[in-house]
């Protein structure tokens, strides 16, 4: 099976990405790990960031159940989508 990679990305005054992979899936819920990023910095406080398949942070492996849009709740605030291969932007703040 091909790896699967979501991406969420979420954030008020900073733009924050993170990564999962699909390590698991069962029926419509499916089990997560987070996975490390390489970032690349392209401005001010700002850049793109990139999965690294296979690398996991120490986050525990959370599950999750998939809505109908192919996406998952991770948190109250953000959502994870499959992820299309592009990096994504990020941003900080002070």
């Amino acid at each position: 099976m091909p790896t699967l990679v979501l991406v969420s990305s979420y954030g008020y005054e900073q733009t924050n990405v993170d990564f999962y992979e699909v390590v698991a899936v069962q029926n419509r819920t499916v089990t997560l790990r987070e996975l490390v990023q390489q970032r690349q910095d392209t401005g001010h406080m700002s850049g793109t960031a990139t999965p690294v398949p296979g690398q996991y942070t120490k986050a525990e492996p959370i599950r999750k159940r998939v809505n109908p849009r192919n996406g998952v709740k991770v948190s109250s605030s953000s959502y994870a989508h499959p992820w299309d291969g592009r990096p994504q932007y990020w941003s900080s703040y002070a």
